[in-house]
Order: C-alpha cells, then structure tokens, then sequence
C-alpha cells in the first residue's frame, strides 16, 4: 500500500490492491473447496508457502523497479495463494491438537494472526524507512520459505473412502450448508459488511499524506491501529476459554 502510493499519490491505484486481492480470494477459495478435502494439506500448504515465497520475491522486483502494474498483479496472486494455502495450514490444527484443546488454539491462533498484523506494518515502516520497501517484501519471501521447512514435519493424507465430494458439487454443497447454517451465514455476512463498509484502507495513504508528511511510521500506526480490537478481543476470548 506505501510502495503503490509513494509511487502514484493515487488512492484509486491503491484502492486497485483491494480489488487485485478480493477477486481472486473470493473465486480461488470457491474454487478450492472443490479439491482440498482430497489431497494431502500438510503438501498442499507447503507447495503453496513455497509459491507464495516466489511471489515475494517477485513483489520486490516489482518495487525496484517502481512497476505499479506488477505490484498489483503479484498482489492478486498472492491473494488467490493465500485463499488455498491458509484453509490447509488451518485444517492441520486438528491433527496436532488434542480434542479438547481446540478451542484453546483456535483461540491463540487468532490472537497470534492480530498480533502480527498489529506488529508487522511497526517492523515494515522501520525497514522502509531505514532501507527500503523491496528489503520488506524479501524478508516476507523468507518467512514462506521458513514455514514451508516448519511444515515438513506435518504429513496428512486423506483416509482412503473419506474423500468427500470433489469438484463443483464440492464447492456447491459448501455454499448451501453455510446458507443454511444460521451463525455461520450471519458471521460471514458481518464479516463482510464490516470488510466493506469500516475498513477504509485506500484512504489511509492520503489522509496520512495529509497529515503526517506520507511518513511511513503514522502509516503503519493506520494499519495498526485496526488490529488493536481483534488483538483484545482474541486475548479475552483465549482467557475466557
């Protein structure tokens, strides 16, 4: 978002990064269940983590060489990898966890995904600001390539005669038991509304130009400032369970 902005000063162009990652996380994670529950997700995730790492690597390319294009593009692929990639690293929680402890870490890994979004725009914004952005975007890279090695210790093949439907029917059926299913159809549909309607992201570039200089420490403060309720939220939900 800093990279697309401190390139184009247009909150139209950043607004393109929404739009790059909603579309394909939308149709790739549709697409997805069509064919995750018949496939090993501990293979899965890695081969996923791995392309994502790639495509880090890719997105500081892009920054070096001010391509605002390849920036937004590499963002909707990172987008449509993340859409199968984080399903088969969370269907692994089960496997690892007791029964009776799966509240507990559904709870932390919650907690742990707001804590690094509270922490990670703090760290980028130092690294822009002492080195520069595709120094961030590498080190992303890195943090792929070290959970694909995390999760070589995981194997999880699916059970012969427990496949489930594969293809479209998949993805149908997982769409009409979510339709019927009231608490899990009224938290998507929150979810979403509140995604739409009080996340302003595109904003924050200009509204921080015009307040604060563009620096990208108040920037990150933004991004940040969004994760302090979840964090507090997901540290109340853990202590409560």
């Amino acid at each position: 978002m800093y990279t697309v902005w401190f390139l184009t000063r247009s909150s139209l162009e950043v607004g393109m990064l929404g739009l790059a990652s909603g579309v394909p996380l939308l149709v790739i994670a549709l697409a997805g269940t069509g064919f995750i529950d018949a496939v090993d997700r501990a293979e899965l995730a890695r081969i996923v983590n791995a392309l994502q790492s790639v495509n880090c690597a890719g997105l500081a390319v892009a920054a070096a060489l001010h391509s605002t294009v390849g920036l937004i593009v590499l963002t909707g692929v990172n987008a449509g990898l993340s859409a199968i990639g984080g399903p088969a690293r969370r269907a692994l929680t089960p496997v690892v966890v007791k029964p009776e402890q799966l509240s507990a870490a559904y709870a932390l890994s919650s907690m742990s995904f707001q804590i690094s979004i509270f922490f990670g725009p703090l760290l980028a914004s130092l690294v822009v600001a002492n080195v520069n952005a595709p120094a961030c975007f590498l080190i992303d890279a890195g943090t792929f390539a070290a959970m694909v090695l995390t999760l070589s210790r995981f194997s999880h093949p699916v059970p012969q005669g427990n496949r489930g439907q594969v293809g479209a029917k998949a993805a149908v059926a997982g769409l009409r038991w979510v339709w019927r299913t009231p608490a899990f159809r009224g938290a998507l549909l929150s979810d979403l509304a509140a995604t739409m309607l009080a996340m302003p992201m595109a904003a924050f570039p200009q509204l921080n130009q015009a307040r604060f200089d563009g620096r990208p420490e108040t920037l990150a403060l933004f991004t940040t400032a969004v994760a302090v309720g979840g964090t507090l939220a997901a540290s109340l939900l853990a202590a409560l369970v």
